[in-house]
């Protein structure tokens, strides 16, 4: 299987190489240290692995590793020096961050599915054409006419108001009101014209015309109809 040499540290080129080192880099390679038990200068891809996928308060997707494992050339049973791994992470992120902009890629027949998305992609710049399963979801937004912008690692998928075959529950139109809308509030019986403030879930933050701010209350969708 292959194997990524640790780097000779006993060269004047590469002790020049190290002690370029910024502290971001710096501090991923003490981070690896610890998973380098016998002082090798490296560490098992799979050890790798399952640092990404399950340590941390973000962990990544095996999926995505995998496929991340593929684009640099890592097998699972190769041993990667980390000190060329921490300048690689560093000046990727650093490029994305400057550079990169994701690929965007109309979708329909769209439906989510815990954090990943299927549907009918067109145009996608590595797929084609045709039925996909999304790598993890990492943002959805929504714009004023309810069309969605759906973002995963490498790409942006938008899907229009109709182009759900399932909306997801936090969908526009699963919402019969809306921030700023003039509305009946019922209370104690009676129906008082008032107006949303902000919505939170299924709940709603209410003012009173004609009342003080004092009076602003949250309440359900029960007490609140059309003016």
């Amino acid at each position: 299987m292959g194997r990524i040499k640790p780097l000779d540290e006993s060269s004047e080129a590469v002790r020049a190489y190290i002690e370029h080192d910024n502290e971001a880099e710096r501090e991923l390679i003490e981070a690896f240290k610890v998973f380098d038990t016998t002082d090798t200068g490296t560490i098992p891809a799979r050890e790798y692995l399952r640092i990404l996928t399950e340590i941390g308060d973000d962990p990544v997707s095996v999926k995505d590793v995998l496929d991340e494992f593929v684009d640099l050339g890592i097998e699972l049973d190769s041993e990667i020096d980390y000190r060329a791994l921490a300048k690689f992470m560093v000046a990727s992120e650093q490029y994305d961050t400057d550079h990169v902009a994701k690929e965007e890629v109309v979708m329909d027949e769209a439906s989510i599915d815990g954090d990943v998305l299927s549907g009918y992609a067109y145009e996608h710049p590595k797929l084609g054409e045709g039925r996909i399963n999304t790598s993890t979801i990492l943002d959805i937004r929504y714009d004023d006419r309810a069309t969605a912008r759906i973002e995963t690692r490498n790409t942006v998928y938008i899907v229009g108001p109709t182009g759900w075959r399932e909306r997801p529950k936090d969908h526009p139109f699963n919402n019969p009101f809306s921030v700023g809308q003039h509305v009946k509030i019922e209370w104690k019986g009676n129906w008082w014209d008032g107006q949303i403030l902000e919505i939170n879930d299924d709940l709603y933050r209410i003012t009173y015309e004609n009342h003080s701010a004092d009076w602003d209350e949250w309440v359900d969708s029960s007490r609140l109809k059309s003016a």
